[in-house]
C-alpha cells in the first residue's frame, strides 16, 4: 500500500511494505517474511501518510534553496502544520 503526497508541485511516494524489507535487509516479500514483518509494516501504515507529506514537504524545501529564493520562517512552519488538517 503505497502512500502519495503533492504538495506544491512536489510528490513523494512511501511504501510501508519496502520500508520494513529495507529495515530488516529482505529483498524479497514472501509470505513467511510478510508474517514476520506484520508489526513493523503496521506500524510503518500508520504514518506513511505524514511521512509522505515530509517527504513531498522537503523536496519543495530543497528546490527553494537550489532556487536561491528566500524562504519565510512562516511558509516553513505552514508547511510542515498542514497536514494537521488531513
Amino acid at each position: 500500500m503505497e502512500v502519495t503526497m503533492e504538495y506544491k508541485g512536489f510528490s513523494y511516494t512511501f511504501d510501508p511494505e519496502k520500508q520494513a524489507m529495507k529495515e530488516a535487509g529482505i529483498t524479497e516479500l514472501t509470505p513467511e517474511n510478510r508474517k514476520n514483518l506484520a508489526g513493523k509494516i503496521l506500524e510503518y501504515q500508520k504514518v506513511a501518510r505524514h511521512r509522505a507529506r515530509a517527504g513531498a514537504v522537503l523536496l519543495w524545501f530543497r528546490d527553494q534553496i537550489g532556487k536561491g529564493i528566500d524562504v519565510s520562517d512562516e511558509d516553513l512552519i505552514s508547511a510542515f502544520h498542514e497536514d494537521q488538517k488531513l
